[in-house]
């Protein structure tokens, strides 16, 4: 018994050598992460690591019974420290012990493979981070993700397909090769839901377009690109989106008709694409008292009504005889928007708008490259920014509000085209009876007595004259021509020429397409009244 005593304490501290190995030897437990920490800088230390900066990706750090550091692209024995797959050295000239061969060097190994990822980034961000992101600035320290400037800023794109809402590289690099027809500009759209619907792959994938408030085409190589992806592979699908690529594009009948003064009238400036915010002075009643930001849109907020006089190019709040000014910076965020008192010389207070582009630039500064923009974040002031016509920060919509929409009128028999739909019309599904068919968008076919409608502004209603029906919402379901009823509230439609929407003023709400890009890919609904929505544009084409 007392042989047994004098032997404890060795049993004790065996029976604890044994538990520590088991515990290093689990990769998660506390023990094995600060084993590895210390290994990771330690040459010759015994202890594979799973993760190592020096190593390429895919690779895991690990020593051999020599001492000798490797790479190995595969799994490590922890007992026998052999790599199972393809391992490279940490220095040059190392001999593999078993093939006798000089082993690849870990760093031309990374070149090779940081290379060929960064082959995939486009120009605009050229840098490859092992996040399966390209960014503008570069990659952190490490290369895993890139810079916090580039993630705050959203200067990156995904090689992957990344979160919703973020830039895909390979749209953008598509981008650098696109050459829109004389007077569009390039724009990336997301495919709706409908597309979604019919063609799973769609999800997440967007499609380049060349348009302006008038026209659009589809750009070929984008449309190439998805077909590729599976997506509008059908048969009628593909024969009616390739008919509308921008190699076969051709503007007929298509009229700027912009006046002298592009923004006629009292309006507010809505930022399309992201939601229902516009520009307000924030408030104030005296000069640079207020700084101005996006807020929600309100047409009787006087904080957010602006005239624009075309002689002097001032943006002006006429509830208050305050101009916009950019607060004199002509560098990046420099300094902020405000009102100030109106000058005619002050060369802060001079714009020009372009009403294709959408942006306001001020001639004075940088050669007419510094825009207005809305510093993107939430709650950000209004400044310059360096002009960048893909920069949803830097558009503005004007809105008229001083018209009585109720007085529009579209005179004579004519077709309703969605102008950002190239070659698709409203259509009544074909049926002679009430509600035996639904409205949709066709191919525009000025022949086809389905596309044949008149407006009575003082009814308010849509009318096929060849069929005495009228445009009806369904009670709120969907569009059909239903028998002419002047006091049925589900054919009473306000036309307003400047934004090109009907809205059924009894309830809110206006006519949507549904979203589609080809022709009977949706049906029409009521949806809520959005100047920024494409599917709620219609403009008249007199037949």
């Amino acid at each position: 018994m007392m042989k047994f005593k004098n032997y404890m304490p060795f049993v004790v501290a065996f029976a604890v050598l044994c538990v520590v190995i088991l515990i290093i030897r689990m990769p998660e437990s506390p023990i094995a992460k600060l084993t590895q920490w210390f290994s990771s800088r330690v040459e010759g230390f015994g202890m594979p690591v799973f993760t190592s900066p020096r190593c390429p990706p895919g690779y895991t750090f690990f020593t051999d019974k020599t001492g000798e550091s490797f790479c190995c692209k595969g799994s490590v024995n922890p007992y026998s420290h052999v790599c199972s797959g393809a391992p490279c050295a940490l220095r040059p000239g190392v001999t593999d012990p078993v093939s006798k061969k000089t082993m690849p060097f870990c760093g031309d190994v990374m070149k090779q493979l940081w290379g060929s990822a960064e082959s995939q980034c486009p120009k605009a961000y050229p840098n490859y981070a092992l996040s399966g992101k390209c960014c503008a600035r570069g990659a952190e320290s490490d290369g895993a993700r890139c810079g916090d400037e580039d993630m705050r800023t959203g200067a990156f794109c995904s090689l992957d397909d990344g979160a919703v809402g973020e830039k895909h590289c390979s749209t953008e690099k598509l981008k650098e090769s696109v050459k829109c027809p004389s007077g569009l500009n390039l724009v990336a759209t997301a495919l709706n839901a409908s597309d979604i619907q019919k063609y799973p792959a769609a999800k997440g994938k967007s499609v380049l377009r060349c348009m302006d408030s008038f026209s659009s085409c589809f750009v070929d190589s984008s449309v190439k690109q998805l077909q590729a992806a599976g997506v509008f592979t059908n048969q009628e699908d593909s024969l009616k989106l390739n008919n509308a690529v921008c190699s076969k594009f051709e503007r007929t009948e298509v009229k700027k008709n912009i006046a002298e003064n592009p923004l006629p009238g009292k309006f507010i400036l809505r930022s399309p694409g992201k939601g229902n915010v516009c520009v307000d002075d924030g408030g104030g009643t005296a000069p640079g008292q207020t700084k101005m930001q996006l807020k929600t849109c309100d047409t009787r907020n006087i904080n957010q009504h602006f005239v624009y006089n075309h002689e002097t190019r001032q943006i002006v709040n006429p509830n208050k005889n305050l101009c916009v000014d950019d607060g004199g910076g002509s560098n990046n965020g420099q300094t902020q928007f405000h009102l100030w008192t109106c000058d005619p010389n002050n060369k802060n207070q001079q714009f020009d708008y372009n009403p294709y582009t959408k942006m306001f630039s001020n001639p004075h500064k940088r050669g007419g490259q510094m825009c207005m923009d809305d510093g993107g974040a939430a709650g950000a002031k209004m400044h310059l920014w360096a002009c960048d016509a893909a920069n949803p920060n830097q558009k503005f919509a004007a809105e008229r509000i001083d018209l009585p929409v109720t007085a529009a009128k579209v005179p004579g028999l004519m077709m309703l085209q969605n102008p950002f739909k190239q070659n698709l019309c409203m259509d009544d599904g074909g049926a002679l009876a009430p509600g035996k068919s639904l409205m949709r968008m066709w191919n525009c076919d000025k022949s086809n007595i389905n596309q044949q409608f008149t407006y009575d502004p003082l009814l308010k209603q849509l009318k096929n004259p060849n069929k005495n029906l009228c445009v009806d919402d369904g009670g709120g379901a969907l569009y059909s021509l239903r028998s002419c009823d002047a006091n049925a509230k589900n054919q009473q439609f306000v036309y307003n020429p400047y934004t090109q929407m009907f809205a059924n003023m009894n309830k809110g709400a206006c006519m949507d397409d549904g979203g589609a890009l080809v022709a009977g890919g949706s049906v029409f609904h009521n949806g809520k009244c959005d100047a920024t929505n494409m599917n709620q544009r219609f403009k008249p084409i007199l037949l």
